[in-house]
């Protein structure tokens, strides 16, 4: 199947202050405004929608489109020369329902083309909401992405926290407990975790804590 995710904007939802200085807008209501009045609107959202087949898909994606646009609303596709935000992520079924699953009997895997030139991008993995979708649905691709980022955040504050001798113990396993098990085990309520994937994230707790092995979580 076909799994296409529409509207992956780069920006958090509800930023209304700075898309005002961003974009100019400015409140011209004054003293008209009313319980009846709407002075400005805007509206984003993260939409995930299953289609059967690459036929599906291709009939399905103008749809959406024009459906979006009859409500005000931008379906951010591709161009020649701008890659597309939204995704369609190829789901394929399990190996035994192909003859040469190393390819998927062929499957076309190739950009679904839009009027006017546009494009969807198919993809083997994607980040929706903070977390990696991946193509055969396992959570090594979003483990190894949690690991990553927690990696970053704690060589940004190991010179400045975890190997500062002028801070406490009790202060260092506050931030590692807050800011850097946060970030590495967002999400993990959704992973089903194999042994491999269980050991990975024990050997970066580890490799973590050997600096400042004197805190205990």
């Amino acid at each position: 199947g076909f799994l296409n995710i529409t509207h992956e904007y780069d920006l958090p939802l509800f930023r209304s202050t700075q898309d005002f200085v961003l974009s100019g807008r400015s409140s011209t209501a004054g003293s008209q405004i009313n319980d009846f009045t709407l002075g400005d609107c805007e509206y984003a959202v993260d939409n995930g929608l299953i289609f059967n087949s690459r036929a599906d898909t291709e009939e399905q994606s103008s749809e959406v489109c024009n459906h979006f646009a009859e409500w005000g609303m931008e379906v951010h596709a591709g161009t020649a020369d701008k890659d597309s935000k939204t995704e369609i992520l190829f789901c394929p079924a399990p190996a035994a329902f192909y003859t040469f699953p190393e390819v998927f009997d062929g499957v076309d895997l190739s950009d679904v083309m839009l009027p006017g030139g546009r494009r969807f991008t198919i993809v083997t993995k994607f980040p929706y909401l903070g977390s990696y979708v991946s193509w055969n649905c396992g959570d090594a691709t979003d483990v190894d992405a949690r690991i990553a980022s927690a990696g970053k955040a704690f060589t940004a504050l190991r010179g400045c926290i975890f190997s500062s001798a002028s801070i406490s113990p009790m202060a260092k396993r506050a931030v590692y407990t807050g800011i850097i098990l946060s970030i590495l085990l967002y999400g993990c309520e959704c992973w089903c975790l194999t042994e491999k994937l269980l050991q990975r994230l024990r050997v970066f707790h580890v490799d973590a804590f050997e600096p400042c092995a004197a805190l205990r979580c």
